[in-house]
């Protein structure tokens, strides 16, 4: 429907096919490249919360083909609920109802003090921060609706593509970073992990949280290049290993105790994407929960680890 649109205009050939599935990976690359902070990149941001709106009208004007199956259904109505929610944020309500709900009496009593009357509430203590994060939610959803809905927009290959391709370039920017030191102007964010390789985030766990992300992506391309013949399939087998390769160096230099816990359970599950015969899933099955709490006692084990039991750490600032 998308194409048909586009071919409307005038657009036609192999070549315009080829650009519009890469629209929506493109997009989720930019996400990546500029999108590493909620406090400090408010610019770039709003950029991406724009752009957005585009990939939504396209979502809302497409027809999908084919239709969306149950599960994607029920993955809308829960996107329908967490919309209502949001809502509700902003509903006005009386005085003496805002008063009556937790944590409000602390915040009437000065008022109350001063003689200050206080008039309506909305349920959210900051309304115009509630709005913020909700527009903080329009590149993830644009990117949904657009799989579900534009499916002209991309192709899997292509979103596997993009994404470790943006693992990649993370990786290394990271390591410039450490190589560079932690005053370096190679961190983004005021607000940093400084002298941990974060990548284009401000949190090493957020770029953990990157890297093991990939890892089931390659799984797939890895699985999409055992089943190739010819030269394209050493081709495709050779980059995938050496991107995990990458991914590994990354987890490791990244710092983040929750990329050192996760790894190896990250892989294993990917794996059944590979190979996912009924051994397969009976090994996983066993070995999954041992390699979970096998990397929870890791983290446990160091300083830091320990550190986030305690209520009165600051781990956040250390390690995000």
């Amino acid at each position: 429907a998308v194409l048909g649109m586009l071919q409307s205009y005038g657009v036609t050939g192999n070549a315009m096919t080829a650009a519009v599935r890469w629209l929506v990976p493109a997009y989720l690359a930019l996400c990546i490249f500029l999108g590493g902070a909620s406090g400090g990149g408010y610019g770039a941001n709003a950029m991406l919360e724009l752009l957005a709106i585009p990939l939504l009208v396209l979502a809302s004007l497409a027809r999908p083909e084919p239709p969306p199956e149950r599960a994607e259904r029920a993955l809308l109505f829960g996107l329908g609920a967490v919309l209502v929610l949001i809502c509700l944020q902003f509903v006005p309500l009386p005085a003496a109802l805002w008063r009556a709900l937790p944590g409000r009496a602390e915040i009437v009593r000065p008022f109350a003090a001063a003689g200050i009357p206080f008039g309506q509430g909305f349920v959210s203590l900051i309304p115009h921060d509630s709005l913020k994060s909700a527009l903080w939610l329009l590149p993830a959803v644009s990117v949904l609706m657009a799989m579900m809905y534009a499916r002209a927009l991309f192709s899997g290959r292509n979103i596997a593509i993009a994404l470790v391709a943006a693992m990649c370039v993370s990786v290394l920017l990271g390591a410039m970073q450490i190589a560079a030191g932690p005053d370096s102007g190679l961190y983004f964010y005021h607000f940093t992990n400084r002298g941990y390789a974060v990548g284009f985030f401000a949190n090493a766990n957020h770029m953990a949280s990157l890297l093991l992300v990939t890892v089931p992506f390659q799984a797939a391309l890895l699985r999409e290049g055992l089943e190739t013949e010819g030269s394209r399939r050493a081709a495709i087998i050779g980059g995938v290993v050496a991107s995990y390769a990458v991914t590994v160096c990354g987890v490791f230099v990244a710092g983040s105790l929750a990329g050192y816990g996760l790894l190896l359970p990250v892989t294993l599950a990917s794996a059944l994407i590979v190979r996912g015969t009924r051994r397969m899933r009976l090994v996983a099955a066993v070995l999954l929960p041992v390699m979970v709490v096998a990397g929870l006692g890791l983290i446990l084990a160091t300083s830091d680890g320990r550190s986030m039991l305690d209520p009165t750490s600051n781990m956040g600032q250390e390690i995000g």
